[in-house]
């Protein structure tokens, strides 16, 4: 791939968290850090996050489109370049299809990588060829992965194979989405309908809900039950054939905003869906399909809404550009940090926060103080953030003597550890 096709490819590629982004930048912005060996442990990081960002385009991307009379060839042409992270984009072939990390699910299912045997089902293969930094033509096999030889794959218990899978590798456990039909080039047909596509992955196929992500950093921002949106969008798209961008023979699936959602099943299953409500089409399992203009301007209404909840930078009330005192207190280690570039680090810890919504929670909470920071204009002027764990291990924050609790998802102590060391002091 070139320069050009990952420029325009990464306009599209929207990561699982803020936080990613920022590490992303940060560690490429040549900014001189205390110790060499944390720039490079954070490209390192900053590397595997970029993997788990996923692009409306990816089955394009991650190999060069062939002609059709070697549609049913594959075979690996070379390596890529070591500087393009598309390259190493995590992707198992598997089945016939591609499953992809995906950002616009996270916390949607149970996704506890730390206590494996609550999500760990069935053993279902391992890696028998690594696609990692490879080019290549045609229709992967299945068990090719851009994961190393012999990684494990398992089912994720109480969610169908056909939905996700579960990655176990030495380095990094990742669940990864069935995400589209696995073709070898763009004008190969998907051959499927939205029906079957609801009817492979969920054993109830009726959407029961509908979430509202965030366009930016993928993050949750409200769920909704409107019968009239549930009853169109469970009436209207099934019979609809998945089209790829030449079929669609229509405006430019892309054009104008997005909205994100994900539609949610009786029995937990998740398939992510964005909306360009101008063009009144929308972008389901690698592919696009019309809706009409009554569907569209329901999830408008819904996307007008906007976040349900709170974020904790919201209720702390600085903007970024009015940080000029920054200090990081761990009470757990003892270290108490003043940056010296407040924005800087100011802008990372925001981003980390504003992945979570969160609520006043009505009633004390039992917890230990691990983290306080103290932000604002000056020492003088600023803002007192405490930060707890809680004995689910899960952080809260307390400000102004107010309890906030997260809604969805989970930031844990040793999320602010890693932040501590990389984004506090150069």
């Amino acid at each position: 791939m070139n320069k050009d096709n990952y420029n325009k490819a990464m306009d599209k590629v929207k990561a699982s968290d803020e936080l990613k982004n920022k590490i992303m930048t940060s560690v490429t912005s040549g900014r001189t850090r205390k110790n060499r060996i944390n720039i490079n442990k954070m490209i390192a990081v900053a590397a595997i996050f970029v993997l788990v960002m996923s692009s409306v385009y990816l089955t394009t991307l991650l190999r060069n489109p062939v002609d059709k009379d070697i549609a049913d060839e594959f075979k690996i042409t070379g390596e890529s370049d070591p500087n393009n992270q598309m390259g190493y984009i995590l992707v198992l072939y598997l089945d016939g299809y591609s499953y992809e990390a995906s950002g616009w699910s996270s916390y949607s299912i149970n996704e506890n990588l730390e206590n494996m045997d609550e999500i760990k089902g069935e053993k279902i293969g391992e890696v028998t060829l690594d696609l990692k930094g490879k080019t290549y033509e045609g229709t992967p096999p299945d068990f090719s992965s851009t994961y190393g030889l012999g990684t494990e794959i398992y089912e994720v218990k109480g969610v169908k194979r056909e939905n996700a899978v579960l990655m176990v590798s030495r380095e990094m456990n990742h669940i990864l989405y069935r995400s589209r039909k696995a073709v070898a080039s763009v004008s190969e047909p998907i051959g499927l309908t939205v029906e079957e596509v609801f009817n492979m992955i969920s054993d109830a196929p009726v959407i029961s809900s509908v979430e509202l992500r965030n366009e930016i950093d993928g993050s949750w921002m409200r769920t909704s039950h409107d019968g009239r949106l549930l009853n169109l969008l469970n009436s209207e798209i099934r019979d609809k054939d998945i089209l790829n961008h030449e079929e669609m023979k229509g405006p430019d699936g892309e054009s104008g905003y997005r909205i994100p959602i994900n539609l949610m099943f009786e029995d937990g299953a998740v398939i992510h869906m964005q909306v360009y409500p101008e063009t009144n089409i929308a972008y389901i399992f690698g592919g696009y399909i019309n809706i009409s203009e009554e569907l569209a301007d329901k999830l408008e209404e819904l996307y007008r809404l906007g976040n349900e909840f709170s974020k904790i930078t919201d209720i702390i009330g600085y903007e970024l550009n009015e940080l000029g005192y920054f200090q990081f207190v761990n009470h757990a280690t003892g270290d108490k940090i003043i940056s010296p570039a407040p924005q800087w680090s100011g802008e990372v810890f925001y981003s980390m926060l504003n992945y979570y919504s969160v609520d006043k929670s009505s009633s004390d909470s039992d917890g230990n103080l691990v983290v306080t920071v103290n932000l604002g204009e000056s020492e003088e002027s600023s803002k007192k953030l405490e930060i707890y764990e809680g004995a689910d291990n899960n952080l809260f924050f307390k400000v102004d003597g107010e309890i906030y609790k997260i809604v969805k998802g989970s930031l844990q102590y040793k999320d602010l550890l890693m932040y501590q060391e990389n984004y506090t002091s150069y």
